[in-house]
């Protein structure tokens, strides 16, 4: 039974693999697990385009709260602004 594609970036992240790394197992996990080789490849595009932003432990769980919505405001805009400029 494969790995689920979806959890192969989390693999990626927690293990550490070099870009290298991740080419070989993509290419030996698509030909061991042909079905799964176009779910691969959409979840690479998603996980490049991810950001993690990693938060300091906050003994104030609302504040937590507000830092985490502040930032997801902030990137919300970021973005849309962008997307206006961008003339894709």
């Amino acid at each position: 039974m494969p790995l689920p594609a979806q959890h192969i970036p989390a693999l990626f992240r927690i293990c550490h693999f070099s870009s290298e790394e991740q080419a070989d197992f993509l290419a030996l996990y698509a030909a061991a697990h042909p079905a799964q080789a176009s779910a691969i490849e959409e979840l690479a595009d998603i996980e490049r385009d991810t950001l993690r932003i990693a938060l300091p432990e906050f003994a104030d769980a609302q504040l937590r709260s507000e830092v985490k919505d502040t930032i997801r405001s902030f990137a919300t805009r970021v973005i849309a602004l962008a997307q206006r400029i961008d003339p894709k």
